[in-house]
């Protein structure tokens, strides 16, 4: 076997090694984010929980904003996953929408802390939300497909921008009680998925 044989091998290899460390090192980020403010979270904790040095996650993160957007890109993955295989189909909007909205409330109480960090750093850093708005615009890209399609199984047809301002006013509740703890809404109000499929309900019978 030649050197360049032998490296060829080899490659795949090495390959899947670094992209278990990078997994790794994300989920290690996604579990820490939950309990320690990003801001205060310091690359040596994200490595040490994964198991490896910084240089292990230099190596493949060339900063914290980066790092943060691999979690982001991660939660996105886990998330539109779901929304494919959970939401009933068919059902009637009211059901859908409910569906959507019970996803999305649990989704943002169980990532809290990634979508506080998110948002965060989008006020100071220009694009820093869009992978974390994957999530919105998965939801919004399934809705139509489901509501507004000529093929949908439901008997009333919704138009496209009567869906994307259902699921921007969705999305911009759920970014409001996650930065804010007072108000009359609250993230972990246990109406707050009942309230929100309600008022759906009032646009679409």
């Amino acid at each position: 076997m030649t050197v360049a044989e032998a490296r060829d091998w080899a490659l795949p290899a090495l390959q899947a090694r670094s992209q278990e460390k990078r997994d790794r090192l994300v989920n290690a980020g996604l579990r820490l984010i939950e309990d320690v403010p990003y801001a205060r979270l310091t690359v040596s904790e994200i490595a040490r929980e994964a198991g490896y040095g910084v240089g292990t996650f230099y190596r493949r993160f060339p900063d914290r904003q980066h790092f943060l957007f691999a979690l982001q890109e991660l939660a996105n993955r886990e998330f539109l996953l779901r929304l494919e295989t959970e939401v009933p189909e068919p059902a009637a909007p009211a059901e859908t929408v409910s569906a959507v909205v019970t996803l999305l409330v649990n989704d943002r109480r169980r990532r809290r802390g990634l979508a506080t960090a998110s948002l965060r750093e989008a006020t100071m850093t220009g694009g820093a939300w869009m992978p974390f708005y994957g999530a919105a615009i998965g939801c919004d890209q399934l809705l139509r497909s489901r509501l507004a399609s000529p093929g949908s199984t439901n008997d009333i047809r919704i138009e496209p921008s009567e869906i994307s301002f259902v699921t921007q006013a969705f999305y911009g509740i759920l970014n409001q009680t996650t930065l804010l703890q007072v108000g009359a809404t609250l993230l972990d109000d246990d109406a707050l998925v009942e309230r929100l499929s309600k008022w759906a309900a009032g646009i679409w019978p």
